[in-house]
């Protein structure tokens, strides 16, 4: 008789968790869907005048981030060099920091 009373308990202790975790996980879809978070939109970067960069012929800029306000991270690749990434300064326009990466 025990036992019986064990698994009974059991399987209503477990009938209350699924029933706690389902409205639980209910309530996390609905919220989302209610209140959806922003997505991450990228920026384009808009130059104000030409830039030349002191890189080799055949360097090419494979991606550009945005690090703040005034400053722009570049990932250059060819030019007979490593592939390489810039910290460039819009407002001196200048590079104020330089890494290269090892294949």
């Amino acid at each position: 008789m025990g036992r019986v009373k064990a698994m009974l308990g059991a399987v209503i202790g477990m009938g209350v968790l699924i029933a706690a975790l389902t409205a639980i996980l209910v309530a996390t879809v609905i919220k989302r869907l209610v209140h959806p978070h922003p997505t991450a939109t990228a920026e384009m970067v808009v130059l104000g005048a030409p830039v030349q960069l002191d890189q080799p012929a055949g360097t090419r800029i494979v991606a550009a981030v945005r690090q703040s306000d005034s400053s722009l991270a570049l990932l250059l690749s060819g030019g007979g060099r490593p592939d390489r990434v810039l910290v460039w300064n819009e407002q001196d326009g200048r590079i104020i920091a330089q890494a290269g990466l090892l294949r």
